[in-house]
């Protein structure tokens, strides 16, 4: 957890390339070396791989083996790259070249995709003893994970986000976060120099203002409905007004599902 705003500054996510014996690293029973329980592989996952590149769990799959085997496969934990990408299956024309396919209506997208079908991944193979076994393809294909745009667009990490959570809960903006993490010139020496000699990149970097701004609206989102569901969110709030601030309140709902009626006015409203 970063406490401070001096703490976001100066926290680092650290590039280094890979220096094992072949492009397939496997940890695991065979070799002896499989890691004795999810925490240590964790350990190691968040000191050594994360320095390699941007890895995102795409999914974790029970194999409903047997249990009492203790060395059965119980679950398998698939890491990608966040650069992965897979390949979409085009449609054929069974019906042969002459016959015209219809025009496919597509979506105009600004953003250019940051996917470049890299190939990099982990596969996490977890044990009925707990032990885990691993299998690392490492090379990335089609960028370069130490890339300074590249680190800089990557999503904030946990301990960035949760430092911004609280300063956008005490009422803070982009303006006022932005000057809490405004560098003088002696920082910004000393932070060039981590990334030109060290290739360490700055976390603050993924803080924007699109980043703020997302957790402004969570914010918003969060203490605004009491319910998931519009209308009863809309209910539970007119029944706070009534019971708890003495409002004489209306709430009406449509039959049909249309628009709500709501008014209110508060004990205290003076009349003129």
């Amino acid at each position: 957890m970063l406490n401070n705003a001096n703490e976001v500054k100066f926290a680092f996510i650290e590039r280094t390339t890979p220096s094992y014996a072949s492009e397939k690293f496997v940890r695991g029973r065979e070799s002896g070396d499989a890691f004795d329980d999810m925490e240590s592989f964790q350990r190691w996952f968040d000191n050594e791989v994360t320095t390699h590149g941007n890895f995102v769990l795409n999914k974790t799959h029970p194999t409903g083996k047997n249990p009492s085997a203790p060395y059965q496969v119980k679950t398998v934990h698939y890491f990608l790259c966040d650069h992965y990408r897979t390949e979409r299956k085009v449609a054929t024309n069974e019906a042969g070249p002459s016959t015209p396919q219809p025009a496919k209506r597509r979506r105009t997208v600004n953003k250019v995709s940051k996917r470049s079908a890299c190939p990099a991944k982990l596969t996490a193979k977890e044990l009925n003893n707990g032990t885990v076994e691993v299998v690392y393809e490492w090379v990335h294909l089609n960028h370069d994970p130490a890339d300074w745009d590249e680190v800089a667009a990557e999503a904030l990490d946990q301990g960035t986000k949760e430092w911004l959570k609280k300063q956008v809960d005490n009422e803070m903006n982009w303006t006022s976060i932005s000057a809490l993490l405004r560098l003088n010139d002696d920082e910004m020496d000393m932070l060039e120099g981590e990334i030109e000699e060290r290739r360490r990149f700055p976390k603050m970097m993924a803080v924007n203002y699109r980043a703020v701004q997302n957790l402004v609206l969570s914010k918003i989102n969060r203490v605004s409905k009491k319910h998931s569901v519009d209308k009863t969110s809309v209910g539970l709030w007119m029944d706070y007004l009534a019971n708890e601030k003495g409002c004489t309140t209306l709430f009406n709902l449509h039959p049909e599902g249309g628009p709500i009626l709501v008014s209110w006015f508060s004990p205290t409203l003076i009349i003129l």
